[in-house]
């Protein structure tokens, strides 16, 4: 009798545990095939060069635009010399039209000024013969007088022509001065671009932290050539998340906003507050390298696992945590 009691109150006291179990993890979805992630940074050369200083450890905290490393400049250096050097000479050169061009323009404006001056000169000798010519028929002045005044005049229109002919001849040149002009413009412009460019490649022989965060993964050493794509260290940003892997039958209450509780493996006891922030586009396996291929015939169906981007709540201090960590995510979905 008495071990009769004794099984009844076993069963007894695992129906209760079982009925207490599922009444505290009702309107919950847990799951362990949960990540901490954050933006690691690869930092790479943009140019070929010998690594001359490294001015970081691994997991130092760096700010924004903290010199990371720095590259042998002389080569830079020289090409931007040489490329300074060529905007010189060409900026001269267009200079020195410059000067052409207004002293052009200045015998131009002399010459409609000679011109101008020419044609008063002619309209006076005009006059003056249309007078003596009114006066001749009368016979009040000799045809001496009135020949005199006619050879005036012809004097008079040979200079303005020869005033026009130098006019047309100043334009002429100032057309060719002004027709240089463009294509000198367009080679100091390229000769600026080619100092702007030998200033840029310079800039890139000191890297630069492009954020906040921690280096890590250093792997370059003094005295290694560096070239374009070569990775040389790492920085991880400071902001970090959780990338939860549910399978697709957790999912249907899940939304947007809802709390989750996040305890990482290593941090025992510990628990951070999040919140949904959103839902992948699709379950991990499409971006696996070789995608299920569903349609063949032998087919075994897969529960399949859908990304959930958890977000830490602000306030906490998540200085402990690390991206790649592993945790448990439980959302809670009621």
């Amino acid at each position: 009798m008495s071990r009769r009691i004794l099984l009844l109150l076993v069963l007894v006291i695992l129906a209760a545990g079982g009925g207490a179990w599922w009444w505290l993890h009702q309107g919950q979805e847990a799951t362990d095939n949960a990540y901490i992630k954050a933006d690691i940074l690869p930092i790479m050369s943009r140019v070929n060069g010998t690594v001359t200083d490294i001015l970081v450890e691994d997991n130092q905290l760096v700010k924004a635009g903290t010199p990371l490393l720095k590259l042998d400049p002389s080569d830079y250096q020289i090409a931007l010399a040489q490329a300074k050097a060529s905007l010189a000479q060409q900026q001269a050169v267009l200079d020195h039209l410059i000067d052409r061009q207004q002293a052009q323009q200045t015998l131009v404006e002399s010459a409609r000024a000679s011109s101008d001056a020419a044609t008063a000169e002619l309209k006076r000798a005009q006059q003056q013969v249309d007078r003596l010519s009114r006066l001749s028929g009368k016979q009040y002045v000799s045809q001496d007088d009135l020949d005199a005044a006619e050879l005036s005049r012809d004097a008079a229109k040979a200079r303005l022509a020869q005033a026009k002919a130098q006019i047309a001849t100043e334009q002429a040149e100032l057309t060719v001065i002004l027709g240089e002009k463009p294509q000198l413009e367009a080679t100091v412009a390229a000769a600026q671009a080619q100092v702007d460019d030998a200033q840029l490649q310079l800039s890139y022989t000191t890297l630069l932290a492009p954020r906040d965060g921690m280096v890590t993964s250093r792997q370059v050493q003094l005295g290694q050539s560096a070239s374009p794509g070569s990775r040389l260290l790492s920085l991880v940003t400071p902001r970090i998340w959780v990338e939860a892997n549910y399978k697709e039958t957790q999912v249907a209450k899940m939304q947007v906003g809802q709390d989750v509780d996040v305890e990482a493996d290593a941090l025992s006891g510990v628990h951070f507050k999040g919140h949904i922030e959103s839902f992948a586009g699709a379950t991990g396996s499409e971006f696996a390298l070789l995608p299920p291929q569903n349609a063949t015939g032998n087919f075994t169906k897969v529960v399949q696992r859908l990304p959930v981007r958890v977000a830490f709540d602000a306030g906490q201090d998540l200085s402990v945590l690390r991206p790649g960590m592993s945790v448990l995510a439980t959302v809670h979905t009621e």
